[in-house]
């Protein structure tokens, strides 16, 4: 249902996300048909499909907490040619991410969080299922090459290695030009290097309960 107050303070929310030196423009119109607002963010014809992703994670975490009567949708354009689409269920149509989580602790506070930004891969727990449902009713239609929560099963929820090691190869077939991985409720040992550097990965930084490792050029 159309409410210009509410257009004004979701439109004006958006672009206090979206503010970049790579943005040139935030537009709106107003569908009144098929009840719908669109928002246009048109960037520069060289940004990054990187850069694009984290503005779309920016104006996630400001659209998130409206209740709106009507639908809506944000178009983002490069150089006049579509660069993706975000729509309130979690689905972006944008390019795949290219960094994934990989959680082996029983329990994360920040696994919700981490998964609006990101795809995120964690062991099964009660704890963990009861986060990934809330989510998945939550954005039912999220692209799992974008955002996501993925379980998968154990034997032992305190065998955190082996559980490291044996999801490393699966999570690495379904995310193809995977470029960082967190990594958390592990230790960086030689072994875990040992394991990481056969996919590719050669640096390394630390993380709260874990560590980033980032494939080279």
């Amino acid at each position: 249902m159309y409410d210009q107050p509410k257009i004004n303070e979701f439109v004006s929310a958006i672009r206090s996300g979206a503010k970049s030196d790579c943005v040139q423009q935030v537009s709106e119109h107003y569908a009144v048909y098929f009840d719908e607002l669109g928002i246009t963010v048109s960037v520069k014809a060289d940004t990054a499909d990187d850069e694009i992703r984290d503005l779309k994670t920016r104006i996630v975490s400001v659209t998130s907490r409206f209740e709106l009567p009507f639908r809506w949708m944000v178009l983002f354009q490069r150089d006049g040619k579509p660069a993706g689409d975000l729509f309130p269920d979690g689905l972006f149509t944008g390019a795949k991410s290219s960094r994934v989580a990989l959680v082996v602790e029983p329990e994360n506070p920040q696994l919700d969080s981490m998964a609006t930004t990101m795809p995120v891969w964690a062991v099964e727990s009660p704890s963990n299922r009861s986060v990934a449902e809330r989510f998945w009713n939550k954005f039912p239609n999220a692209n799992q090459r974008d955002i996501g929560l993925t379980l998968f099963r154990t034997n032992d929820l305190n065998a955190r290695y082996d559980n490291f090691v044996g999801v490393l190869d699966t999570l690495e077939e379904h995310h193809w030009g995977l470029r960082q991985l967190y990594v958390f409720g592990i230790e960086l040992t030689g072994q875990v290097q040992a394991d990481l550097q056969i996919l590719g990965f050669s640096g390394y930084s630390p993380a709260p309960h874990g560590f980033v490792a980032t494939k080279g050029e």
